[in-house]
C-alpha cells in the first residue's frame, strides 16, 4: 500500500467511514483506512529515522550535512617551515579550489618566528578561527614540536578577508614541514 499524505488520508476516511447512518461501513473499508494510517505514519519501533524527510527534499542527515558545510569551513597551507621561508614566500594552499583560503604569504621573519598574512575568499571578520598545526614528518618529530602556539591578529590595517598569524620557533636551525589548518566557524 502506498504512503498517503494528510489530505489523502482525510479523503479515504471520509469516503470509507461516513456517519454510517446507511450502514455502509464494512470491516474491509475500516481495515483499508487503518492500514493506510499504519503505512503513512512514522512508527518509532519499526521505521528508521534515516529515511524520514526533514523537509520536502532532505532527510535530517542531509539537512544537517548541508547546514554544517555552510557553517563550518576548513582550509590549510602546507610545507611550512618556521623561519625557513623568506619574506614574500607564497605558501602552498591545500585543495586550493575548494579551500576558503585565497593565499598565504610570509610577511615578516624575525629572530624567533614568522608572521604570515592569510587572505580568505570571503569575509571572516565575524567568524571564529581556530588554527591547528600538524607535523608531517614523523621521523623529524622533534623538529615539529619545537614551535609555539600560533597567534591570530585581525583588524586595522587588515581587511575583513585577512588575518595575520604569528608563530614562534623556540630552537633555531630545526627545519619543519608543517601543515597549518584553519577551522572557521
Amino acid at each position: 500500500m502506498a504512503i498517503k499524505g494528510r489530505n489523502d488520508l482525510e479523503q479515504l476516511t471520509g469516503g470509507n467511514l461516513p456517519t454510517n447512518n446507511s450502514k455502509q461501513i464494512t470491516a474491509e473499508k475500516h481495515r483499508e483506512v487503518v492500514n493506510a494510517l499504519i503505512e503513512s505514519k512514522f512508527n518509532l519501533l519499526d521505521d528508521e529515522l534515516a529515511e524520514l524527510k526533514y523537509d520536502a527534499q532532505n532527510t535530517l542527515a542531509e539537512y544537517l550535512s548541508n547546514f554544517l558545510r555552510n557553517v563550518i569551513k576548513r582550509g590549510s597551507f602546507m610545507n611550512y617551515d618556521v623561519r625557513g621561508n623568506p619574506v614574500g614566500s607564497t605558501l602552498d594552499i591545500e585543495d586550493a579550489t575548494n579551500s576558503p583560503i585565497q593565499s598565504a604569504t610570509v610577511v615578516a621573519v624575525g629572530d624567533d618566528g614568522d608572521r604570515i598574512r592569510i587572505e580568505f575568499k570571503e569575509p571572516i571578520d565575524t567568524k571564529i578561527i581556530i588554527p591547528v598545526m600538524h607535523g608531517s614528518d614523523r621521523s623529524n618529530y622533534h623538529h615539529d614540536y619545537d614551535i609555539g602556539t600560533p597567534v591570530i591578529y585581525r583588524g586595522n590595517p587588515l581587511s575583513s578577508t585577512q588575518i595575520e598569524l604569528s608563530i614562534r620557533e623556540f630552537s633555531t636551525n630545526r627545519p619543519q614541514n608543517l601543515k597549518i589548518e584553519f577551522i572557521i566557524i
